[in-house]
């Protein structure tokens, strides 16, 4: 080591030592070779010691104790008695037959594994599953009531007006009844409805009514799923005395046929047109068709639109199923549905109804009015000559007579 100066008395600073290489030393092939030859030896003499042990086993030695028997190999001859003496004994025992399924089902009745097993959650009270399986026996135990109801024609509000009569009755089926009053109100009674299965398969919220239908009613667009209602025709020759006309009256064989044709001949071209339109102009048509003798009949009688629009909606009720999406209030027609109506519907001539309409600011039957070209004109009824006497007409041989008589009785006047 290498001393620098002192930078004051008394102390030294060691100099920086310097890094110095390690070299490995290699170690020479005369060693290597005795170690090699060291461990042969130590190999044969294990080697000696463990076939001394084999012999000397029988005799109790010392080495057979330290190094124990289990390190020499066995004979063949030794192994071979062994597995024969195993096997003996292994035949001198009887094994016992497994027991039947019959006796272990009745050892282990139930549930073999009761706690291993995962509950589902509509077991689960205070679940979500566990409230839907509750409201679903709920709405089954109401099925028998609310499925005669509906076998009946009847709305979601007629419904639940006849379960809230029987309130008293039907509360102890529900699952949560309410505090008060209504029992059933109508959301719960729609759930109901949309969990129910009907016995064909569908449910029964799709079989309701709807509420601007009226029950029961010949040729309303009820759904699909309805049954539909036919109306009770009278038989021929009603009105003489509601008995049917005589055979004698019936009309010819020839002349029904070709009636009948006329008919076809009629729904083919109808058909035609169905089929080129869309559903929605097809609807339209279908409204039209039942509606237009009403209309046609109320224009031949020379009303303007506001008082088409009067008369049918004094007979609202009766005709509300004739439209296509009737309103849900009142009034049932207005005044633009008229208008439209009309605007579509082409009468017999060829000409739209609308073009019939009687102008509102025109008396109605007014002879000499400023009417439409399409509209009839209308006359006067004008009294017979001499009205004015007793209101009568004169007879036909006095009235050649009335001027002399007149005359005559002029002049008698005039001589008095």
């Amino acid at each position: 080591q290498q001393l620098c100066r002192p930078s004051f008395a008394g102390c030294r600073i060691p100099a920086k030592m310097v890094r110095s290489k390690i070299v490995p030393a290699h170690r020479p092939a005369g060693r290597l070779t005795a170690l090699a030859a060291a461990a042969a030896a130590a190999y044969a003499a294990l080697t000696l010691a463990l076939g001394r042990t084999s012999s000397t086993a029988a005799d109790g030695s010392v080495d057979a104790f330290a190094l124990g028997f289990r390190l020499a190999p066995l004979s063949p001859a030794v192994a071979a008695g062994r597995m024969a003496s195993a096997v003996q004994r292994r035949a001198e025992v009887e094994l016992e037959a497994p027991p039947s399924d019959a006796e272990l089902s009745g050892e282990a009745q139930g549930d073999p594994r009761p706690y291993s097993r995962r509950l589902p959650k509509r077991d689960i009270p205070g679940t979500t599953s566990w409230a839907r399986k509750h409201l679903h026996e709920e709405a089954y135990r109401f099925k028998p009531i609310t499925q005669e109801l509906i076998a009946r024609g009847m709305s979601l509000d007629e419904i639940t007006f006849v379960l809230n009569r029987r309130g008293s009755e039907l509360r102890p089926l529900l699952w949560r009844p309410p505090m008060g009053l209504p029992v059933f109100k109508r959301q719960k009674v729609r759930t109901m409805l949309q969990r129910t299965i009907g016995d064909d398969g569908i449910r029964l919220h799709k079989k309701l009514r709807p509420k601007f239908l009226p029950p029961k009613a010949a040729g309303a667009r009820y759904p699909e799923l309805m049954a539909e209602t036919y109306a009770e025709v009278p038989p021929l020759g009603w009105q003489n005395d509601k008995k049917a006309l005589p055979d004698s009256a019936a009309e010819e064989p020839a002349q029904e046929e070709e009636a009948v044709a006329a008919e076809e001949a009629e729904e083919a071209e109808d058909s035609q047109e169905e089929r080129c339109r869309p559903p929605l102009v097809i609807t339209e048509l279908f409204v039209r068709k039942l509606c237009k003798p009403i209309t046609q009949e109320l224009i031949a009688r020379g009303m303007s639109l506001d008082e088409i629009t009067f008369a049918l909606n004094r007979r609202g009720s009766e005709l509300r199923h004739l439209l296509w999406r009737p309103n849900l209030g009142l009034p049932v027609f207005k005044r633009q549905k008229i208008r439209t109506m009309l605007q579509r519907t082409i009468g017999d001539d060829g000409i739209r109804l609308h073009k019939k309409l009687r102008p509102k600011f025109l008396p109605p039957n007014a002879p000499g009015a400023r009417y439409q070209e399409l509209l009839g004109d209308v006359y006067a009824e004008v009294p017979p000559l001499g009205w004015q006497n007793d209101k009568k007409a004169l007879p036909e041989e006095q009235a050649t007579t009335a001027p002399e008589a007149e005359e005559a009785g002029e002049a008698e006047a005039s001589e008095e």
